[in-house]
């Protein structure tokens, strides 16, 4: 095999390798169907700016403007909850770090190339 090809090779590998990333709601599912097998249906909702955000505070707001039965205040409750909110962040970084501890670390590569003072060619280092 052609070294040149060869080193293209290995350093496009090197250069993909490092650039996974990891979803934003990584493990979160799991926290959601959780929560759902435990209460009975119940419902959670990570709060992260989108639109659908506005539709979880209607339908909180719309609980909240009648009186609440027990159901509906546990599902304020878990819809509501800034502690769960801020541990859902953390769930979040918390898989960031296990995806980057498992990454490689990325590679290194030195290349000299070398003239000789009289004339005598080029030496490549890599």
């Amino acid at each position: 095999m052609n070294p040149g090809r060869m080193m293209i090779g290995v350093l496009s590998a090197s250069l993909t390798g490092g650039c996974a990333t990891v979803p934003r709601e990584a493990g979160f599912p799991d926290v959601e169907r959780t929560v759902a097998q435990r209460t009975g249906g119940k419902r959670v909702h990570w709060n992260q700016g989108t639109a659908s955000d506005a539709a979880v505070a209607e339908s909180v707001n719309a609980m909240l403007s009648t009186e609440l039965t027990a159901e509906e205040a546990v599902q304020v409750a878990l819809l509501n909850n800034r502690n769960l909110q801020a541990t859902y962040e953390n769930l979040m970084i918390a898989q960031a770090d296990l995806v980057a501890a498992g990454l490689l670390g990325n590679p290194v590569f030195d290349a000299e190339i070398k003239f000789a003072e009289g004339g005598g060619g080029t030496g490549i280092e890599m």
